[in-house]
């Protein structure tokens, strides 16, 4: 029986995020939100506070969006999880923790039209562009899934204190009206 590698969870979490945030009413990836994403961007790992180059529709030409903004959310994991097959994983693990990530990223997406009408800005079509990049990784303990602009990273960690292996989906990314480009 094999054991579930960080990139085969990461791949999965992945996965798992761009289907949860297409069900979810609006989600991330819902038009109703106006979110553009560079689908085909292939954006090395990058650290927080760094900019992301990426095309949209709305901005053609492109658009500098700073990586400024983190989620993550970690669980426990014992040994029989880690040897489940990994659509019983996903099942039992990653779909709560990819939903939580999705709802997580709604909120903050709304957060940002939010500040844009407090600053005045009253937008009949507000576009929202968004970069994802890779985290950095360790070799043995995690890995990074990029799928459609999105990237997720797992990390497979210790918990000294409850004495008990933890894992962690994150990701790097950021937000910005398109609107600003076009001034």
């Amino acid at each position: 029986m094999s054991t579930l590698s960080p990139y085969k969870i990461a791949r999965a979490a992945v996965f798992g995020l761009l289907d949860v945030s297409m069900r979810l009413s609006p989600g991330l990836m819902s038009a109703e939100l106006g979110v553009e994403r560079d689908r085909r961007a292939r954006l090395g790992t990058m650290r927080h506070g760094e900019h992301a180059f990426v095309l949209t529709s709305s901005a053609p030409r492109g658009i500098a969006i700073r990586l400024d903004r983190c989620l993550d959310v970690s669980f426990p994991v014992e040994g029989p999880d880690l040897a489940m097959q990994a659509w019983e994983f996903s099942q039992e693990h990653l779909r709560p923790a990819v939903t939580v990530l999705s709802r997580q990223l709604d909120a903050a997406v709304k957060e940002v039209i939010a500040a844009e009408h407090a600053a005045g800005e009253v937008l009949r079509d507000p576009r929202i562009a968004f970069a994802s990049a890779p985290l950095p990784t360790s070799p043995k303990h995690s890995a990074v899934a990029t799928r459609g602009g999105v990237s997720v990273r797992a990390t497979l960690g210790y918990d000294m204190i409850w004495r008990r292996a933890v894992l962690t989906l994150d990701m790097l990314y950021g937000l910005r009206p398109v609107r600003e480009v076009a001034r």
